[in-house]
C-alpha cells in the first residue's frame, strides 16, 4: 500500500509544484498591485494582469498533469473553447 501512495505522490509532484508556484506568483502580484491605489483605467489594467497570470497558471497546471498527450491536448482545446465562448458572450 505504501508503494502505491509513493508512486501517486511522485506522479503528482509536478502538478503540486506548479500549483504552489502559481499560487505564490498570483498572491505576490496581487499584493504588489494592491499597494498602488489606482482608479479607473489603472484598476482595469490590474484586472487584466491578474487574468493573464491566472490563465497562464491554468495552462501550466494542465501541461503538468500526469495524463496522456491526447488528453492534455483535449483539455487545452476545451480551455480554448471556453475562452472563445466567454469572449463571444461578453
Amino acid at each position: 500500500m505504501g508503494d502505491g501512495l509513493q508512486e501517486m505522490v511522485v506522479k503528482l509532484l509536478p502538478v503540486l509544484v506548479a500549483a504552489a508556484a502559481s499560487a505564490l506568483v498570483l498572491w505576490g502580484t496581487q499584493r504588489v498591485l494592491r499597494r498602488e491605489k489606482l482608479e479607473g483605467e489603472g484598476r482595469f489594467t490590474h484586472h487584466i494582469i491578474m487574468l493573464v497570470l491566472t490563465g497562464m497558471a491554468l495552462i501550466a497546471l494542465i501541461l503538468t498533469l500526469p495524463v496522456t498527450p491526447e488528453t492534455r491536448r483535449q483539455l487545452l482545446t476545451l480551455l480554448g473553447l471556453i475562452l472563445t465562448g466567454v469572449i463571444a458572450f461578453s
